[in-house]
């Protein structure tokens, strides 16, 4: 029951990025382009990020498959992600739509669907 509220909050926490992203109001074109060079993110910190957040949903699925298969001391390593998506879910809420290139984008989208694959039952 434990670990079903992990991946359900889980799964949240991952609508709630894709939604954040999604969402944000674009700034006026004109307004955007002026400040586009003192705000926005580089392609190289997102595409840190991106890598960052891969690594952490592998690696949350591999623990997760060792909890299903029985092994009870990987439940506790279940208790490490927790802190470690909340870092990234502050990184990520950082970036907006138009910090993605289209192939970032579909990165992104990639991982997201990877990540609701193996966390459903």
């Amino acid at each position: 029951m434990k670990n079903t509220m992990k991946l359900i909050g889980i799964i949240a926490l991952a609508a709630v990025i894709v939604l954040g992203i999604s969402c944000r109001p674009r700034e006026e074109s004109a307004q955007a382009e002026s400040s586009s060079s003192a705000t926005a993110v580089s392609a190289n910190a997102v595409d840190r990020i991106l890598d960052e957040w891969e690594s952490m949903v592998d690696g949350y699925a591999a623990v997760l498959q060792r909890v299903m298969d029985g092994d009870v001391a990987a439940a506790a390593e279940l208790e490490d992600f927790d802190a470690r998506f909340g870092a990234l879910e502050t990184q990520l809420n950082t970036l907006t739509e138009d910090d993605f290139t289209a192939e970032q984008a579909a990165r992104f989208e990639a991982i997201l669907e990877r990540l609701t694959a193996g966390l459903t039952f």
